[in-house]
């Protein structure tokens, strides 16, 4: 477990939605003592009002490295499936967990307004609502 794989999934506060989402990530760090920009491809697998699970498609273990450090800030952008919601923030890693040869990233989200965090609850819970009244 690396230093920011602290907090075990099960300690969830927030109501989680399995999800699909496209999502755009890019960070700027120091690898092998350049700093640039990196950008990170992959899709969002679950999602709470204040946080996201990433399966990433290219987290090379160079950038892997930088951002168990837990220091860097992603810039982060993806539309729900809602009217008008194109959600446009901040996120800090707070874990990265490997299954199989797929690799997750447990993104907290930092600086969301009031507002764009009350329509991505609503669409969680909507989302939920709809799925229990067709099983």
């Amino acid at each position: 477990m690396n230093a920011i794989d602290q907090k075990s999934p099960e300690s969830r506060t927030f109501v989680r939605l399995p999800v699909k989402l496209g999502i755009s990530m890019s960070f700027i760090g120091k690898i092998n003592g350049t700093t640039t920009e990196h950008k990170l491809l992959g899709h969002i697998d679950n999602i709470s009002d204040e946080g996201i699970c990433i399966r990433v498609k290219n987290l090379t273990p160079d950038v892997e490295e930088v951002l168990s450090k837990g220091e860097n800030i992603l810039d982060i952008g993806f539309q729900i499936p809602m009217p008008d919601l194109r959600v446009a923030a901040k996120g800090k890693v707070v874990w990265i967990r490997q299954k199989g040869s797929k690799k997750f990233l447990g993104v907290q989200l930092i600086n969301l307004d009031e507002e764009t965090q009350k329509k991505i609850f609503h669409y969680i819970l909507n989302e939920i609502v709809k799925d229990n009244l067709e099983q």
